[in-house]
């Protein structure tokens, strides 16, 4: 039995090759951010912020010394963001005290920041997130 071969035209290789390629994952949809988090100009030295996509998926990270870093985050324009600070805990870092059983401080400082910036609905913080690695930084006022 004989096999007869067709020539594909260039139409349909370039439709083939595009279909390889959006399948592969050259359609990204997911993008990682990093940043720096401050508070009246001063690095918020351990908490926690969250990206909230239009679909409603969360992508949250931890504030260390005022940077950040996440990724997973949906790519949209205006994806709301909230930030919340927290008390530095002993095991982030070891606490050191007084060797005669005085009290045990952990090192850092606690920054209270207003609770609106932890409420999706009250932050007043969003970006747009395109597909990638990007910047974003977010200087919270009073």
């Amino acid at each position: 039995m004989m096999q007869t071969m067709t020539r594909s035209c260039p139409y349909e290789i370039l439709v083939t090759v595009g279909l390889l390629l959006a399948s592969s994952g050259c359609g990204q949809k997911d993008a990682a951010i990093s940043g720096k988090v401050t508070f009246q100009g001063a690095p918020i030295p351990v908490g926690t912020i969250a990206f909230i996509g239009q679909d409603g998926k969360v992508v949250s990270g931890t504030i260390d010394k005022g940077t950040y870093s996440v990724t997973g985050v949906g790519v949209g324009s205006n994806v709301t963001v909230t930030v919340m600070s927290h008390p530095p805990s002993p095991m982030m870092h070891p606490p050191t005290g007084p060797a005669d059983g005085g009290p045990v401080y952990p090192p850092g400082q606690y920054v209270p920041i207003p609770e609106r910036f932890g409420d999706p609905k009250n932050s007043g913080l969003t970006c747009d997130v395109k597909a990638g690695t990007q910047t974003h930084d977010f200087a919270l006022k009073p």
